[in-house]
């Protein structure tokens, strides 16, 4: 069989340029680390429908079956609640007030230190307690003596929590009610993965030098009376950056509080602690500063949505912060109809205008969707880039120059890569070999791109590419592989 010259034309030019590819390895279960599943840690009930965050999880592979060290096998088999939410506990590194009750209702030689409740067992997190001892006192002084109140401490993260049931949709498709020590522990567990999803996004640049207060509360009065006592005013539902010394005895230098009756179910309160968390992480990325010079407004409404969408059961879904003084209204469907008409309008606020809004109050819904969009489609298909972008502005350096050092081009021509991206009209917003060649006409190889870009003759463009030989970087490839299919038979050959 003869092999067309042009088949022999693009090998001989691309192979070069390939590499050997190590076939991948099935995701491997990382929770005997820490971080269990529920399957991990042979959960009684199952669990809710939160995307999961073990990589064999995500696959759809069974958790392994080893136990992390220390933990006792007939303890970690067994299905009580209590000893579970222990075993729970224990993998995410969790301080639970519960656990101040006294011994685990196990069997073990030692049920107060369960799961480390065998006959070689050993105490675990005695600091972690006696904070939580501590700090339910403090607490008391606006729950009440008598409130069903339950605190957990955990690597980032201060929960306080009075919601004693909650329904569920389950991970098998079924409804469930949890308890209120298993929805303390869940809220844990989403405020740790919420931090997890950032930093795996943005690299771990968060500067927490305390923890973090997630109030979940069950009534408004009483997130109400949280916000008057810890933020300032009732209506301030939560404090960015760091360094507070007024919430909770100043053991957290910062917070939210959301409440279970404002937003209606499992999902709406999920939505709005994650919407919150994304906020203070990017007040506390780079530097622990929230002010407008160093968190641009349409970053600080962007980055939160982003986060709070990223969940599958999220992506139809919005929330808007108490205290953002325009009453927003959007339940947050169909936002992928409203993004073609704002990319495809030539009344949409210029870019430039965007970038100088200073008061959240001034931004609209088609600009909280747009800051939505340009971390989503960013972070998807030129995250390096955008990740810059945004450090620099966190840094203190304005738009025009944090693009140019960053993307190497204007914001107009940014947020055009943007609209077309959104309009079907390019492939991905990452920018072409031309737009790069453009921005950084002393990069190797880019004198010869733009004289093939802009050659006519074909004559003189067949010697220049023969000239090449070979090809061994991506963006001279991309130059010239859509030459294969000129007309042209000479530049073909």
């Amino acid at each position: 069989m003869k092999i067309p010259k042009i088949c022999l034309l693009l090998g001989f030019l691309i192979l070069p340029a390939l590499r050997p590819v190590a076939v991948a390895e099935p995701p491997k279960c990382t929770c005997v680390n820490g971080n269990g599943t529920y399957q991990f840690l042979n959960a009684p009930v199952d669990p809710s429908d939160d995307d999961p965050h073990c990589p064999a999880d995500r696959a759809d592979i069974a958790c392994s079956r080893k136990l992390p060290s220390g933990w006792d096998h007939t303890c970690a088999n067994n299905s009580r609640m209590e000893c579970f939410l222990r075993r729970h506990g224990a993998s995410w590194r969790m301080a639970c007030s519960e656990r101040l009750k006294g011994k685990c209702a196990c069997k073990s030689a030692h049920p107060e230190w369960c799961p480390y409740c065998g006959a070689s067992g050993h105490e675990w997190d005695t600091e972690g307690l006696e904070v939580v001892k501590r700090q339910l006192e403090v607490e008391r002084r606006i729950f009440g003596k008598r409130a069903k109140l339950i605190i957990l401490r955990t690597p980032h993260f201060y929960v306080v929590s009075d919601v004693r049931s909650l329904k569920i949709r389950t991970k098998s498709g079924g409804p469930r009610v949890m308890g209120a020590h298993e929805i303390a522990h869940v809220f844990a567990q989403r405020a740790e993965v919420a931090y997890m999803d950032f930093v795996r996004h943005f690299g771990d640049r968060v500067l927490l030098q305390q923890p973090m207060a997630v109030f979940v509360v069950a009534k408004n009065r009483t997130q109400e009376d949280i916000q008057a006592t810890y933020f300032g005013g009732a209506r301030t539902n939560i404090i960015y950056g760091g360094g507070s010394k007024s919430i909770s005895g100043g053991f957290p230098g910062n917070g939210f509080a959301v409440s279970l009756q404002k937003s209606r179910d499992d999902h709406g309160l999920h939505l709005q602690v994650r919407h919150s968390i994304a906020h203070i992480l990017m007040s506390c990325w780079i530097k622990v500063n929230g002010q407008e010079r160093y968190l641009p407004k349409w970053v600080h409404v962007g980055v939160a949505h982003w986060l709070a969408r990223l969940p599958r059961p999220f992506r139809e879904m919005a929330t808007f912060c108490g205290n953002e003084s325009t009453p927003i209204s959007n339940n947050g469907k169909k936002w992928h109809v409203r993004l073609l008409k704002i990319a495809g309008s030539a009344k949409s606020r210029p870019i430039q205008r965007l970038f100088e809004i200073n008061t959240t109050g001034s931004l609209d819904l088609d600009d909280h969707v747009r800051a939505w969009s340009y971390f989503k489609v960013f972070l998807e298909e030129d995250r390096e880039r955008f990740v810059k972008f945004i450090s620099l502005l966190r840094d203190g350096k304005d738009h025009r120059n944090s693009l140019k050092d960053s993307f190497g081009c204007t914001p107009e021509e940014w947020d055009r890569r943007w609209k077309q991206r959104i309009l079907g009209r390019r492939p991905t917003v990452a920018a072409t070999a031309k737009e790069l060649d453009s921005s950084d006409p002393t990069r190797p190889g880019a004198k010869e791109r733009a004289s093939i870009r802009t050659e006519t003759d074909p004559v003189t463009l067949a010697a220049k590419i023969r000239a090449l030989q070979a090809i061994n970087d991506p963006l001279t490839a991309a130059t010239v592989v859509p030459l294969l299919r000129t007309d042209n038979e000479l530049v073909r050959e």
